[in-house]
């Protein structure tokens, strides 16, 4: 299993540091008028069920922070990327941070055509109100800042309240954009969360094979997996037994049985 003193603060600022190394020259495209504009008209839009910011990835900091003291109680000059980070439900908080990881790796490499707001990424995310209860939103994520090489330097980001969080699987998803190879950079993305996933060793290579079965058919039964994996019963039974006891300790949900925990994996695009 993971290192319970897993720091997500310093493997972001790890993951920036090799992204966007400090010795380099960036020259940023987008201009401010532009940007001002954007969060003028957001501005307009705000209500206590909204609020957003910009991330630097060169100084792995917040930017205009608004309305997070009305929609999660803390104070806005308060709002950090060690507390934004800390707000994420437990249950959420792997997948969230390797999926951020991995775009964060693969927009500063240049590899895709970046335009200023048109791209976004978007999903649902658990985050803890300052009362202490989790709330459901809609994140929204698109391009705010990138340089002459197209890496990607800031992003914004906009939160909308939809309910109390009951459990719902974060659905993560990139929108169509000119220009942007949607179906690549998905590609690209979910591949190497599942890397991430499987080198942290979350579940064993064994156990990965049965949830992969378990995600591609739901009316697989225990013989016909034994069989695929020329195992015995016994063996299927103690690595159910096994994934079960490790999903629930990892995402903090209160799994019924193997299948529920491949098919929650498959909506949350491990799998």
């Amino acid at each position: 299993m993971p290192q319970k003193d897993y720091n997500p603060v310093k493997e972001l600022k790890e993951v920036l540091t090799h992204a966007l190394p400090g010795g380099n020259t960036y020259h940023p495209v987008v201009k401010k008028d532009e940007q001002a504009r954007k969060l003028n008209a957001l501005d307009d839009q705000l209500s206590d069920e909204h609020f957003y910011f910009v991330f630097n990835l060169l100084t792995n900091e917040l930017e205009y922070v608004k309305n997070a003291s009305r929609a999660l109680g803390y104070p806005d000059q308060e709002f950090t990327v060690s507390r934004y980070l800390n707000c994420v439900h437990p249950g959420q908080a792997i997948q969230f941070n390797m999926i951020a990881h991995s775009m964060y790796k693969i927009l500063c490499s240049g590899v895709f055509k970046l335009q200023f707001s048109s791209q976004k990424y978007m999903s649902l995310i658990a985050l803890r109100h300052y009362n202490g209860e989790y709330i459901t939103f809609k994140k929204t994520t698109s391009i705010f800042q990138y340089d002459k090489e197209n890496r990607l330097l800031a992003q914004l980001n906009e939160f909308s309240k939809i309910d109390v969080y009951e459990g719902e699987p974060m659905k993560p998803r990139v929108t169509e954009s000119n220009g942007f190879q949607k179906d690549d950079f998905e590609r690209m993305v979910f591949q190497m969360v599942l890397k991430g996933f499987m080198e942290q060793k979350y579940f064993s290579e064994k156990e990965f094979e049965v949830l992969k079965h378990y995600a591609a058919n739901e009316s697989i039964n225990r013989k016909q997996l034994a069989e695929l994996l020329e195992v015995t019963l016994a063996t299927i039974d103690t690595f159910n037994k096994r994934i079960l006891t490790k999903a629930r300790n990892t995402f903090t949900h209160s799994f019924n049985d193997v299948r529920e925990v491949a098919l929650y994996l498959k909506k949350e695009r491990i799998l």
